[in-house]
């Protein structure tokens, strides 16, 4: 069996297109609207997974990492929160984009990372010291929950 499946080779191709747009989008269009593409909803939900899904996003979690270390333009937490909120607003899963800031030797840092239920999609950082200031949430269809 070839270390390369076709769709391993689909996912890395759509993961570096969607890095590529990411970036354009962080530097074309305003935050807010940005915000609003990736986002609608101000609460969190706690999305039960199938295992296809789990499995989808352990595959997205790698393609993310790898292919983001490998692009020529700037692929950084921001960019890969971007474009992994993209492809999961794609496969109806829901999530949330956490910015966070840290204070490091007087050095002001920000970082963004992105979550579904309590598993990290990208933007984890062993020993993660950021306090997160604005929280965007992104609930599928099937997590809405409808009053009647």
């Amino acid at each position: 069996m070839s270390r390369y499946s076709i769709k391993k080779i689909i996912l890395y191709g759509c993961v570096y297109v969607l890095l590529g747009i990411a970036n354009l989008l962080i530097k074309l269009v305003s935050f807010k609207r940005l915000i609003r593409l990736i986002s609608n909803s101000d609460t969190a939900a706690q999305p039960v997974l199938t295992p296809k899904q789990a499995s989808r996003l352990a595959s997205l979690k790698r393609a993310i990492l790898s292919v983001s270390r490998r692009t020529p333009w700037r692929s950084m937490c921001f960019e890969q929160a971007v474009a992994a909120s993209l492809i999961l607003k794609a496969l109806g899963i829901s999530h949330q984009i956490s910015f966070g800031l840290n204070t490091d030797n007087d050095k002001l840092k920000a970082h963004a990372w992105l979550l579904v239920g309590s598993t990290y999609v990208t933007g984890y950082i062993a020993n993660m010291e950021f306090t997160a200031v604005s929280v965007y949430c992104y609930t599928s269809k099937k997590d809405r929950v409808s009053y009647v």
